[in-house]
């Protein structure tokens, strides 16, 4: 979809249609969700959703990311990269193609949120005044090393304690 007439917002029944308010933006890993509130029209169309990773002034020279009139308030784009900041606006379009003008701009910068999966077949000998520890390693992208916690009794949860290698 072109994004209809972005310049003027007038709908075919002569009224302005208003850009859409109450925009808000979530990061997540690998996601942002966002939100808005609705736009209060007879011949509304639906929305469209503009991202960039600068400050968006104009969308009239801009492609939606959907690929259709959003029907809803929300949108989740699972198109984007932990560690960017987006810029999102959105606009509203009436069934005959004209397009409001934008919302307010939010920005969003998803990040990664996964833990890495804890090693496996850790193994452990003493020896005199020592311990010697080993485990398998963990196959993921963004591993930054590994913690190794000491205690005189069982751990079953290491929230609150501090690693050895600190």
């Amino acid at each position: 979809m072109d994004g209809g007439d972005n310049s003027n917002g007038s709908g075919g029944n002569g009224t302005t249609l208003s850009a859409p308010s109450g925009l808000s933006g979530s990061a997540g890993d690998g996601t942002v969700d966002l939100g808005w509130d609705a736009v209060n029209a007879e011949d509304l169309g639906g929305y469209n959703v503009y991202r960039s990773t600068s400050s968006i002034s104009d969308i009239s020279e801009r492609s939606p990311l959907n690929e259709s009139l959003l029907s809803g308030t929300s949108y989740t784009d699972d198109g984007v990269e932990n560690g960017t900041t987006y810029y999102y606006v959105v606009s509203a379009v009436d069934t005959s193609g004209n397009e409001s003008g934008s919302s307010s701009e939010v920005t969003a910068s998803p990040s990664d949120m996964t833990a890495p999966a804890a090693p496996s077949g850790f193994s452990g000998s003493a020896g005199d005044g020592t311990v010697d520890l080993g485990w398998d390693g963990v196959s993921a992208e963004d591993l930054g090393g590994y913690n190794v916690y000491r205690s005189t009794s069982s751990i079953s949860d290491i929230s609150g304690r501090s690693p050895l290698n600190e």
